[in-house]
């Protein structure tokens, strides 16, 4: 469920798995990992997603249809 919401994500930011990568400093073999549900991130990597891209944990674990969170992120 991750792997699918999180590509849906970073396509409606206009990034592509390399961005995402670089922007998290990891490899884009990790990324594509994450993607295709092979693994998923770390808790500290699923902090780091939301906050970029200002959504829930909630609605990337699937919990939620609602991507925005329910309180103010701190960058």
């Amino acid at each position: 469920m991750i792997g699918e919401l999180l590509a849906e994500v970073r396509k409606d930011h206009g990034h592509t798995q390399q961005d995402l990568a670089d922007l998290l400093h990891i490899s884009i073999s990790t990324v594509r990992s994450w993607e295709n549900e092979k693994s998923s991130p770390s808790h500290e990597a699923l902090v780091s997603i939301c906050k970029l891209y200002q959504v829930s944990a909630d609605y990337l674990l699937g919990l939620t249809d609602d991507p925005k969170p329910n309180y103010e992120v701190k960058l």
